[in-house]
């Protein structure tokens, strides 16, 4: 620097220090001050350069500075002027005042002169602690420097509160503040695109300018973070570890209940518990700040973001650690049970998406394991009461090159699943095996007569829900009376409720199929014991509780016929007593369906409106191929639809003669004139005597004195001269017996999916006397069975807690319970897919022990996984327009025909009307309920409690009725099986669900299970260790 002339004032520089006191440096800043600073007195300051003030140049003013204009502070008492300080140059020195800009002039002065540290050294050292200090090699000497404003031991305690109070920010300005001046300052701009910004691959201790060193800091450091927080959630404690073999004492062992709709939500939640930050920074760079529509931000739809991190953040983990895989895992078990294809697998496992396709193999194994010994367990617990559905499965090979060993045919296996059953100990107790043989023993069944068979049904009960359904169709149809919806749900929950089951989720448990064929009693036998084996039933150790096998007609029985071949043997085990036959509701349904198309379809061309079948041509439905056996879920909507537009047509006749019935209640509305609820009811009751009573239809034959006044009538009908002309009217009475039917129908429907088994038994009680007048006999002798044998003997405990054993409901949700045997079609399809490939045995160890065990998990995980991630399943309802237009069709046909007033003469047949229901009682008292009690009689060993009359016994109490109830299927494979869709009541309304069965899911699991145990012998043997690899 240029030596200035003697006479200008100078600021004195200090030119050496104490090496004891400071370390030497290369300042890192220059400040260029143009007056003189004071400075502390020094006792012999050298005076080396100076700086003239006349160089001195006024400072900017910038825009919005904080620090302009500041409240002054006033000069330390003990402040001693600098002989070398001119004091006209310092600002406020008449008014001892300091600005900010004042101080600092000072304190870098002070710092440059007096300490000469640059400004990283003051702020490196200032902000140590005594310790740090010595670390660092600094020998710690008090009261060596001989200073005024040195600290004497007494004040150190003040320089570390005042450290303490900044850096717990107690301050006004805090350590971030200054930090963020620090990214902020101008002085670090010219590095802000520097190569070393965010810098993770060298030090940061070692990168210089301001900015890059602070990202790169806060980079490694959040990074570091970031690995500590996986590290945590990758934990054997974390829960995010599952063992598949057991062995391992600090990691849970793989069980079903940790896989499902509950195992994306815990596993967020987990990663939430243990990183936050690593949840936080993904969803920053998944998603952007929501847009505001209207000054509200909507919420994200498509790809939450959420739901993105918890699936990224697990595959991170399991790429970290392979035994952190309860998603990854649950996610191959889904593909598994989706039938994906092996080659996805390979590339789902590079990925990190899943483990390997062997190591989901060997789950599969684990669970299965797991599933066999909870079932064993639930069954040998002498406080448990558990039941078992069964069923045939076969599958029919054909042979694309057929020849010598290589020929089409049938395999056959019967399949069974285990459910718990939760009821009060007063119910448990009813079924103890000798309170069973004491009520057979009354002999009550040699009394039952038909008049006592009528007796057991309630009337009072029937009326209440034909009435209720009479306002139900009303209400789901007219929109203007939805509010009221609620309240027809509420009435059938309480007033017309019988015996609703507790909503609780079913827990069920698919047990080993077998390869036994259930149409040879032999082989029945072996299978039920093996059954029986599977839930720790033996011979030699069995609890003395009925054990209820339910299936469908035919498995029902065959199951009483080994009661009969059986019944000399003297062990209750051997003889089967512990095993108590039930018969399914959904079978029984569908054959009563069935029954139902057949008899009101109508004949071939016929005019008479009141014919299903005419109906349904109107509105484009062809006539089932098969009568005898329709397809249950096409002739039962057809049924149902038709059923709909003729109770709208009487509600019309009713209320609005000549107009229509929805510009009726429109109207209503407009004029705020709508009925109540009680009003409905009346008008229901009225409609119910009127149209869906026995009594009506019988009235509708004898003519108009007797046809009640709510009926209408119609213009005349032509009719011939005759000496006894017909006085009824025939499409009329054949309508009403359609409606009662159906109504009927539908009400066994809504009551399964309601979970209501004593509304079902209520309609059982009436199919026995319908079916007894049909082609279906087969189910006369059933249903007579099921119901002496719980009417007249067992007790009303045990008849209580059987019936409870009907239903299921797998999700514990209101409105889905399902009939037993329908639960166990839907396993059987599952089932079977597996032998779609040729030369699979039902016995097949893989499929026996594996696959089957596992089959209601695999079915709930591909039910529910989308739940889990915020998907509801896709609608199965349609929007109803094809059912509004039918529906209007067949409103405007029933009108113009004039089906539902009454017109004297109309007959289209010589047939009078179509009523299953008289003719099954004129058909059991004419002798069949008489033989068929002779016949249960003899063949079991009621016959020798008592002599008595009995009618001649004949081989089949069916005379000459045909016998169409054969449930197997045809051996040639051709024979249709029915579509498995779940029904469920949604507003009260039923709602149906296909359910996709793949068909090829798992030939490539046969190929791969054979490879992988042929290379690799035990998979259960591995060692878990091992990460998890594409194959």
């Amino acid at each position: 620097m240029a030596e200035h002339p003697s006479e200008t004032p100078t600021r004195p520089v200090q030119a050496q220090k104490n090496p004891q006191l400071f370390t030497p440096i290369t300042p890192a800043f220059t400040f260029i001050n143009d007056t003189p600073l004071p400075l502390y007195p020094r006792e012999q300051p050298l005076l080396t350069k100076s700086t003239p003030l006349s160089a001195r140049k006024p400072a900017k003013k910038r825009k919005n500075d904080e620090n302009v204009n500041p409240t002054p502070s006033k000069r330390p008492k003990d402040f001693v002027a600098n002989p070398f300080l001119v004091p006209e140059d310092i600002a406020g020195t008449k008014q001892a005042d300091f600005t900010v800009y004042d101080k600092l002039r000072l304190f870098h002065g002070f710092l440059a002169t007096e300490l000469c540290w640059s400004f990283g050294e003051f702020l490196f050292y200032a902000t140590m602690t005594t310790g740090e200090l010595r670390a660092l090699g600094i020998e710690i000497i008090d009261n060596k420097l001989n200073h005024p404003y040195a600290f004497k031991p007494a004040t150190i305690r003040q320089r570390t509160a005042s450290l303490q109070h900044f850096f717990n920010g107690h301050g006004t300005t805090t350590p971030v503040m200054v930090i963020k001046q620090w990214w902020k300052s101008p002085f670090g701009r010219k590095h802000r695109d520097s190569a070393e910004m965010y810098c993770t691959s060298k030090p940061y201790s070692t990168i210089g300018p301001v900015r890059p060193g602070i990202s790169s800091f806060a980079a490694q450091i959040i990074g570091d973070r970031l690995v500590t927080e996986a590290n945590k959630a990758i934990r054997t404690d974390s829960g995010l570890h599952v063992s598949l073999s057991g062995k391992s004492a600090s990691v849970k062992a793989i069980e079903w209940p940790d896989i499902g709709a509950t195992t994306f939500p815990s596993t967020q939640l987990l990663q939430s518990q243990y990183q936050p930050l690593s949840r936080h920074l993904l969803e920053r760079i998944g998603a952007r700040t929501p847009r505001s529509v209207n000054g509200e931000s909507g919420g994200r739809q498509k790809r939450p973001v959420e739901t993105v991190v918890t699936g990224v953040l697990s595959t991170l983990n399991f790429s970290r650690s392979s035994s952190a895989k309860l998603m990854p895992l649950a996610a191959g078990l889904l593909y598994l049970g989706l039938g994906a294809s092996f080659d996805l697998f390979r590339y789902r496992s590079r990925l990190g998406e899943m483990p390997s396709y062997s190591s989901v193999l060997r789950a599969l194994r684990a669970l299965a394991k797991h599933e066999a010994f909870v079932t064993f367990a639930h069954g040998r617990d002498p406080e448990t009461l558990g039941f078992i559905f069964l069923d045939n499965v076969q599958n029919y090979i054909l042979q694309r090159d057929p020849g010598i060993g290589r020929e089409n045919k049938l395999i056959i296996g019967i399949a069974a699943t285990y459910y718990e059953c939760f009821i009060p100990e007063r119910l448990r107790k009813a079924f103890c095996i000798d309170a069973k043989a004491k009520s057979i023993a009354e002999g009550k069944r040699r009394d039952v007569t038909v008049k006592k068979l009528l007796g057991l049904i309630d009337n009072a009960h029937i009326e209440r829900v034909c009435v209720l359904q009479w306002l139900r169709v009303l209400i789901h149809a007219i929109p203007e009376l939805s509010h009221l919806k609620p309240e027809i749900a509420r009435r059938y929950k309480t007033d017309a409720a019988k015996q609703r089951l507790p909503l609780v989720a079913t827990k069920c448990h698919p047990l080993a199929s077998s390869s036994r064929n259930e149409t040879i009693l032999t082989e029945l036998k072996a299978a039920v014991l093996d059954f029986l084996d599977q839930t720790g039933q033996t011979r030699d150790n069995f609890k003395r509780f009925l054990f209820a096998f339910g299936g469908d007609g035919l498995t029902f029985e065959k199951m009483k016929q080994l009661h009969d071949f059986l019944q000399f043997e003297g062990n209750d085990f051997d003889a089967l007593r512990i095993v108590q036959p039930l018969l399914a509701w959904w079978h029984t349904e569908w054959t009563n369906l069935s029954r139902l198309i057949e008899s009101h379809w109508g004949t071939v061309n016929s005019e008479d409106p009141s014919s299903l079948g005419y109906s349904a041509e109107k509105i484009g439905h062809k006539k089932p191929s098969n009568l005898k056996k329709v397809d249950f879920y096409t002739s039962r909507d057809l049924a149902f639809d038709v059923l709909d537009a003729r109770l709208l047509d009487c509600w019309r006749l009713l209320l609005c003669p000549n107009d229509d019935l929805f510009e009726y209640f429109t109207c209503l509305e407009q004029e705020k004139k709508l009925p109540t609820f009680e009003t409905l009811l009346e008008y229901g009751k009225k409609l119910y005597n009127s149209y869906t009573s026995l009594r009506a239809q019988t009235k509708a034959e004898m003519g108009r004195p007797y046809v009640s006044p709510a009926v209408s009538t119609g213009t005349p009908w032509p009719t011939p001269a005759s000496d006894s002309p017909f006085e009824g009217d025939q499409s009329l009475m054949r309508s009403i017996s359609f409606m009662r039917d159906t109504m009927f129908a539908r009400e066994f429907s809504l009551a399964t999916a309601e979970g209501d088994v004593g509304r079902i038994w209520e309609m059982v009680k009436i199919m026995v006397f319908t079916f007894a007048a049909s082609s279906h006999s087969k189910y006369t002798q059933y249903l007579l069975e099921t119901l002496v044998d719980l009417e007249y003997e067992s007790t009303p405990e045990l008849r209580e807690g059987l019936l409870h054993m009907t239903l299921v409901n797998l999700t514990g949700r209101e409105g889905h319970w399902s009939a037993g045997d329908f639960m166990q079609e839907y396993f059987n399809r599952l089932l079977e897919a597996v032998f779609q490939r040729k030369g699979i045995d039902y016995g097949d160890p893989f499929v026996r022990q594996v696959w089957s065990r596992n089959l209601q998990h695999i079915a709930r995980l591909k039910m529910s996984w989308l739940d889990g991630v915020g998907l509801n399943s896709r609608s199965r309802r349609h929007t109803g327009a094809k059912r509004v237009a039918e529906q209007k069709i067949l409103l405007l046909l029933y009108k113009e025909t004039e089906l539902h007033s009454f017109r004297a003469g109309r007959q289209y047949t010589n047939e009078a009307y179509v009523d299953d229901f008289t003719k099954g009682v004129t058909a059991l008292e004419s002798g069949k309920l008489k033989r068929w009690c002779n016949k249960t009689i003899r063949f079991r060993n009621l016959a020798d409690l008592a002599p008595m009359e009995t009618a001649p016994l004949e081989d089949n109490m069916e005379d000459s009725d045909s016998d169409s109830d054969d449930e197997s299927d045809d051996e040639d494979g051709s024979d249709k099986r029915p579509d498995v869709r779940f029904s469920a009541v949604i507003d009260n309304e039923i709602v149906v669900e296909p359910v996709e069965v793949l068909e090829q899911t798992f030939n490539a699991i046969l190929d791969e299970e054979s490879d992988v145990s042929d290379d690799n012998g035990d998979l259960d043997e591995e060692d878990e260790s091992a990460d998890d690899e594409d194959m």
